[in-house]
């Protein structure tokens, strides 16, 4: 085929992606070495990410929109820069929707939104389904969008983000990397990948922790991930203290990506107990390393493990403490979770979704010959 052009429109470069926005690099990369495609990558520099009035598109800076290609394909790799389809003629153009949480949580009340932040979330929505298409990282986010807006729903593609099946994989217990984190080797733990916002619900999983500890004397619990919510840091710890647990309770706040596959490997489980994801990685990347996983039943979580992990209310905190002390104290069942978990990590690699991406490149650039010619 011949080389394609694609603009991909996203935040600023050097910062460092989290989540399903690192994924998305990885599925660029993936493309671009196995496709003749030739990316135009166009950062949007901090001052414009949070844009909104369409009068100010003269101040947008030059690379922006001088940056772009007439005959590319655009692509805005996260949905909260789609506020540009309402100041660029960007088309044809796929946004990436991760999920509609802000959305949610904003009609909720469950984050004190800012003024100017509420109009840039409704603009960038708007902004999304002006879009020719749009990619849902889950079926959870495809029916949000075909449920709360007016949209084709033959232009919604999902496509699963990947994991690094060849990174992330089961390995034998390293002592080494878990005392450079002051994670004691000789004692069991259980795992946590996160931050303390509110939908993350640690406080569900701390009482949980509580109760099963109590039968368990020797058992910590390792947290791992960056503050990103300093309140629910201060909540974080200030339930530790409550509960008498600061001895049991291990908070990592970053660990390099070569060595986060040992301390999921060596987890005796891995549990997620998050009220909202638009997708849900951690658990994914647990199951891909041979942990055995307690999931919350929210959103697009089920969809992700599928029958691979022990489904939780993630409010019931009771329940949460019974299967997970199931799962250290049988394990035959560890070991049929883990042998679940990693068929259903194998359906998630990178060149699988990068198949996928490069036909919905292909068919817009279809449509915009068709559209040239006539």
């Amino acid at each position: 085929m011949a080389r394609l052009g694609v603009n991909l429109i996203t935040g600023l470069r050097g910062v460092k992606a989290l989540g399903a926005e690192r994924v998305q690099t990885m599925l660029v990369t993936t493309i671009a070495r196995l496709y003749p495609i030739d990316f135009n990558p166009i950062s949007v520099p901090w001052p414009f990410q949070r844009l909104y009035l369409p009068a100010m598109y003269s101040l947008l800076p030059a690379h922006t929109w001088w940056g772009t290609r007439n005959r590319a394909i655009n692509h805005i790799t996260h949905h909260t820069y789609a506020h540009l389809l309402h100041i660029l003629p960007l088309h044809p153009c796929v946004v990436s929707c991760l999920d509609l949480l802000e959305l949610l949580q904003l009609e909720t009340g469950e984050m004190d939104y800012s003024p100017q932040r509420q109009r840039h979330i409704h603009r960038a929505i708007q902004g999304m389904l002006r879009a020719d298409r749009i990619i849902a990282l889950s079926e959870y986010t495809k029916k949000t969008i075909l449920d709360r807006f007016v949209y084709p729903e033959d232009q919604i593609v999902v496509i699963y983000p990947g994991i690094d099946l060849t990174h992330y994989t089961p390995r034998p217990p390293n002592p080494a990397v878990l005392q450079r984190y002051g994670i004691d080797p000789t004692t069991p733990y259980v795992l946590y990948v996160g931050s303390e916002q509110k939908r993350k619900n640690l406080k569900t999983l701390v009482s949980a922790f509580h109760m099963v500890r109590h039968d368990s004397a020797r058992l910590n619990l390792v947290k791992v991930g960056p503050t990103q919510d300093p309140a629910g840091r201060a909540a974080l710890l200030a339930q530790i203290q409550s509960l008498g647990l600061q001895d049991s309770v291990h908070i990592v706040d970053y660990v390099e990506e070569a060595d986060l596959p040992h301390l999921y490997a060596t987890a005796r489980a891995f549990v997620f107990p998050s009220t909202g994801e638009g997708f849900g990685l951690p658990p994914l990347e647990a199951m891909a390393c041979g942990a055995p996983v307690i999931c919350s039943n929210a959103m697009s979580l089920p969809e992700v493990v599928g029958e691979a992990a022990l489904l939780v209310d993630p409010m019931d905190g009771v329940e949460m403490a019974r299967l997970l002390k199931r799962v250290l104290d049988e394990p035959d069942l560890r070991q049929t979770l883990r042998g679940k978990g990693l068929e259903q990590a194998a359906r998630y690699g990178y060149v699988t979704a990068a198949h996928k991406m490069v036909q919905i490149y292909q068919d817009l650039e279809a449509e915009m010959v068709y559209a040239h010619r006539n």
